[in-house]
């Protein structure tokens, strides 16, 4: 993909940010947040925040086959599930809920969930990734 033909929910993928590693390494992943804008955690010791998409070298960006070519609308009975430091949480409406049971697959690039047992489909996902 184009820079520029991006949109919300790519991964942009930075090459050689920090390291002694050959050209080309991929060092450092955000997700795509607006035009001009990217979610990541610039190091462990700091929290997840959004910056300028081209705070580093722009190796690759990419568009996860959930997305497809459709627009992605999370909806309000959308669950979101986050972990961070061994500790898990999920959101469902703004209202935090517990006991939730969520399976993601991917097998041949095919991606399949089930949330307490409903399948539901992938473009409806939200994954937002904390280290």
């Amino acid at each position: 993909m184009q820079q520029g033909q991006h949109r919300p929910g790519d991964i942009v993928m930075y090459a050689n940010t920090y390291g002694n590693y050959r050209p080309g390494v991929i060092t450092h992943v955000g997700v795509v947040s607006g035009t001009s804008k990217m979610i990541h955690r610039p190091t462990k010791d700091q929290p997840v925040m959004e910056d300028s998409l081209n705070l580093f070298h722009i190796a690759e960006i990419r568009r996860p086959r959930a997305l497809g070519s459709a627009a992605h609308s999370p909806t309000s009975h959308a669950v979101k599930i986050f972990k961070h430091d061994g500790k898990a949480s999920a959101v469902k409406a703004a209202v935090p809920v517990s006991g939730l049971e969520v399976k993601i697959t991917i097998r041949g690039g095919v991606v399949r969930a089930t949330v307490d047992g409903m399948e539901v489909n992938p473009a409806s996902l939200e994954l937002q990734m904390f280290y």
